[in-house]
């Protein structure tokens, strides 16, 4: 029988990972851009702040920030809608419910936003939704049938705490520099330091919700501070490490 899942109700922290079928290399460079668009959209929908990710060829690590789900409007629930589905779709939902308004059928607006706001504010819906989009395109792309995913995905509640949250965002920054694909944190592509410093909106605010709201540019210095002092520590270990030995 499997553990229960650790969560908690409304705002909270979260890392969560997947890891692809037998631990393949099946995501390359065309598939990470799709998987880091879908991560976004599906993030915005669901209520959730990307603080940081690594999508690398076998799994994606991503810290979240669930946001409260207090006082969601309909404006929010379409505009939400629109970011996931497309305008068109999020214009034919405006119109229908319009159109129930006026024929005195809010209820059934009523029904319909609390369909779409259950999606929202929830770690598992939101992996399942993104991990199910992926698989659907990858197919597509690949002729794949099935799903690519090995089981369930893994999460880790994490205390929000400027030092916890920045301590999770280094691990999954490094996973590049792991894998020997990048020197060092921030030099690979798919990872969020790696979009910020290229000048992704979206990756820098997240750098700075890292820190609270700091201001990007002093996020983004300590955030690689911190990175560059655990390189240059881990570094050290290997030279020593290398040194005794010989």
């Amino acid at each position: 029988m499997r553990e229960p899942r650790v969560k908690i109700e409304g705002e909270g922290y979260y890392h969560l990972y997947s890891r692809i079928v037998l631990g393949n290399f099946l995501i390359d460079e065309k598939k990470k851009a799709k998987l880091l668009e879908m991560l976004k959209k599906v993030a915005y929908f669901s209520g959730m702040e990307v603080l940081t990710y690594a999508i690398m060829d076998n799994h994606f690590h991503v810290l979240v920030h669930v946001l409260p789900k207090d006082g969601i409007t309909r404006e929010v629930v379409l505009e939400r809608y629109a970011v996931l589905y497309g305008e068109d779709e999020a214009e034919e939902l405006k119109e229908k419910w319009e159109n129930w308004e006026k024929a005195g059928m809010e209820h059934r607006i009523n029904e319909e936003m609390e369909i779409l706001t259950a999606r929202m504010g929830d770690i598992s819906r939101f992996m399942q939704n993104l991990k199910q989009r992926f698989t659907q395109t990858y197919n597509l792309m690949t002729g794949n049938r099935g799903t690519i995913w090995q089981g369930r995905f893994g999460s880790t509640l994490v205390e929000g705490k400027m030092g916890t949250l920045a301590h999770f965002a280094t691990y999954i920054e490094e996973n590049p520099v792991r894998a020997g694909i990048a020197k060092k944190a921030g030099d690979y592509k798919y990872t969020g330091l790696g979009a910020a410093k290229k000048g992704d909106e979206t990756a820098q605010n997240g750098i700075s919700g890292i820190y609270f709201g700091c201001p990007i540019c002093e996020a983004m210095a300590s955030f690689e501070g911190m990175l560059a002092v655990r390189h240059f520590e881990k570094r050290s270990e290997e030279l020593i490490s290398s040194a005794v030995a010989g």
